[in-house]
């Protein structure tokens, strides 16, 4: 402890008096003394500080960037900083920048879809091999009308190239090897099933070997038009193409046999040929491709005339013989109609008019709506049809409701029509209730013995159900 001071000692010349305890560093400014009394003890208790050349470096660092900046001299540098500090400390500043922003990012995007796609040839080039390859307009000669400048014509014909690009890459996947390996186990189609394809498919060929081709007759009837073209559908979706697979010289003898066929076909025989000719062009492409533009440009325009004529009859001021290849009557088959459906969905790609194809396309959907109300197996084969064809128009559920009865019991649709394999296809990708159907379905394959060509060209399409190409409705 240290000892108590002595109180009686005598202060010296020049210092406070003793009421004040004056800190011996101030004894000439007694003031200071007073105000720093109780300062000093409170310091003192402080570490003392480490001498540091960091706080030295970043000061001149700062100095050293400030004076770069204010050397540069330049206007843009100028701005983007005083921007910079301007929207660091202002908040409306910032939201008024961001919706300029977004307002020319929606002026980008009107004018991007507002071009004409076929005068610009990018967007061809990004199609791949589906362009018709014509010199000059491809419209040119055609009788149709210019594909049209308004941004939703425009958008219909991007939603039309995306679904014709997406049908080609689920037909080249199902084709040649891939199909009994990758896609087989990709959408678990198993043992008995690729046996069950690979006996419809010799099936189908023995029919074929036993009618011949014969001769190519220019003016076919319907029903022989719709057996070769079923029979080119089931053998493509058995995994056969033009060169590869066990039935690849019978894909090309129909190919090329429905090819002669098509410019001298017209109405619904036109359309099924169309609808099979369609899946070889895209597997093939090439000139195939050009072939498939140029006929499907002149059905459109004959339905379009036909359409006109129609109507013109019906107002009682005379019609031309042009009325009778039109689809939109209760003469026509159900199956030119779903055909036709997913046909027109696919033309603005194929240089047809949006527009047209779009008005054809609602007639026929039309139509079809009246032929659900018919009784028996019309209205059931009308409801199929709008399924596969028009899935995208459509809301499924109403429609279904009338199929609920066939779908749990698809033997009842008997396998001569294609109703059964127009229904099998629209319920796939699994939608609600498709296990009870597809063992239904499995039943009634396995059981069936086919009689005929048309016969098992629909079982056969029924059962490659895993590799449909979908795609896709609402």
């Amino acid at each position: 402890m240290k000892p108590p001071k002595k109180r009686n000692e005598t202060p010296r010349e020049g210092s406070v008096s003793e009421e004040v305890d004056v800190p011996p560093l101030f004894h000439e400014d007694p003031e200071i003394a007073r105000d720093l009394k109780d300062l000093l003890p409170q310091l003192e208790v402080f570490d003392s500080v480490r001498p540091s050349r960091r706080i030295g470096t970043v000061v001149r660092a700062r100095a050293l960037r400030r004076e770069r900046r204010k050397d540069r001299a330049l206007g843009a540098w100028t701005f983007l900083w005083n921007l910079e500090l301007a929207l660091k400390r202002s908040i409306p500043l910032r939201l008024g920048l961001g919706l300029v922003f977004l307002l020319g990012a929606f002026l980008f995007f009107l004018g991007l879809f507002s071009q004409n796609p076929v005068s610009n040839p990018e967007l061809w080039k990004e199609a791949g091999a589906l362009r018709a390859k014509v010199s000059g307009n491809p419209l040119k000669g055609l009788g149709t009308e210019a594909l049209p400048k308004k941004p939703l014509d425009s958008l219909a014909w991007i939603h039309s190239n995306n679904d014709l690009r997406m049908l080609r890459f689920l037909l080249r996947r199902r084709s040649g090897g891939e199909f009994s390996l990758r896609a087989a186990k990709q959408v678990g189609f198993d043992a008995r099933s690729r046996q069950r394809v690979e006996f419809l498919g010799k099936t189908l060929v023995g029919f074929l070997e036993k009618r011949g081709m014969g001769r190519d007759d220019l003016n076919p009837s319907y029903e022989e038009v719709e057996r070769d073209s079923l029979a080119l559908k089931a053998l493509l979706a058995s995994g056969s193409t033009t060169r590869r697979g066990p039935h690849a010289a019978w894909v090309r003898k129909l190919l090329g046999r429905i090819e002669v066929w098509l410019p001298r076909l017209h109405g619904e025989s036109l359309a099924v040929a169309l609808g099979a000719y369609l899946e070889g062009a895209l597997i093939t492409n090439g000139q195939r491709v050009d072939v498939l533009s140029r006929e499907l440009c002149r059905f459109t325009q004959e339905q379009a005339e036909g359409l006109r004529a129609y109507r013109h009859k019906q107002r009682g001021k005379g019609g031309t013989q042009r009325a009778l290849g039109f689809l939109g009557t209760w003469a026509s088959s159900v199956n030119s109609l779903a055909e036709a459906g997913l046909l027109l969905r696919l033309a603005p790609a194929l240089s047809v008019s949006p527009e047209k194809a779009s008005r054809l396309r609602q007639v026929f959907l039309q139509h079809l709506l009246l032929r659900t109300h018919s009784r028996g197996s019309q209205g059931i084969h009308a409801r199929a049809a709008l399924l596969f064809g028009y899935g995208d128009l459509v809301d499924p559920e109403p429609i279904r409701k009338g199929l609920i009865f066939f779908e749990r019991n698809p033997q009842w649709l008997g396998t001569r029509n294609p109703t059964l394999y127009h229904l099998a296809w629209s319920l796939f990708p699994p939608k609600r209730g498709w296990a009870r159907f597809e063992a239904a379905l499995r039943r009634l394959i396995a059981g069936a013995n086919p009689s005929n060509l048309r016969e098992t060209a629909i079982l056969l399409l029924a059962q490659t159900v895993y590799l449909a190409p979908y795609l896709g409705g609402r």
